[in-house]
């Protein structure tokens, strides 16, 4: 028996990709996650970070002029 997994759209990144994509440092990204800033996801031996939740993080933290 096959079992088939829905492909999903849903861009992941790694810590360091995610850094890069926020512009802040690994050292401020693990502490928005320690204080539930952003949510992380642990693939394995991986932790993984949603491109849609890091998108949302930074709209809702927008200053505007």
């Amino acid at each position: 028996k096959q079992v088939f997994v829905k492909e999903t759209e849903e861009k992941m990144l790694s810590r360091e990709e995610a850094a890069n994509f926020l512009c802040v440092s690994k050292g401020t990204l693990d502490n928005w996650v320690r204080v539930k800033l952003i949510n992380s996801y642990k693939l394995g031996c991986k932790i993984l970070f949603k491109r849609s939740e890091l998108m949302q993080v930074i709209n809702d933290n927008r200053v505007n002029d």
